[in-house]
């Protein structure tokens, strides 16, 4: 019905973000930005609808070029998916949310 004041969930250096939320009002939202390894995808939740976050989380593996994340909404709750790469080879990752 209204959108809720701006939250900045990453730093300057994020990109590629995407949210999704689920019934019973839990959110998530997934992003890439620049990590301790490179470019990393990371996620902060919300159980209240927005009004208030939890502190960044990375998903990706240590060591690994992340990016381009997606977030669905599953009948158990969310699927995140993203692209890494260990500089050899260009896997999709996945993780149960």
């Amino acid at each position: 019905r209204t959108w809720s004041r701006a939250k900045q969930l990453g730093d300057d250096s994020a990109i590629h973000a995407d949210v999704a939320a689920h019934d019973d009002g839990r959110v998530v939202a997934v992003w890439d930005m620049m990590g301790d390894y490179g470019l990393a995808v990371f996620k902060a939740e919300s159980g209240n609808q927005g009004r208030s976050w939890s502190q960044p989380e990375q998903l990706s593996g240590k060591g690994m070029r992340a990016s381009h994340p997606r977030i669905v909404k599953t009948g158990t709750g969310f699927l995140a998916l993203w692209t890494q790469s260990d500089g050899q080879t260009q896997t999709l990752s996945m993780q149960r949310l």
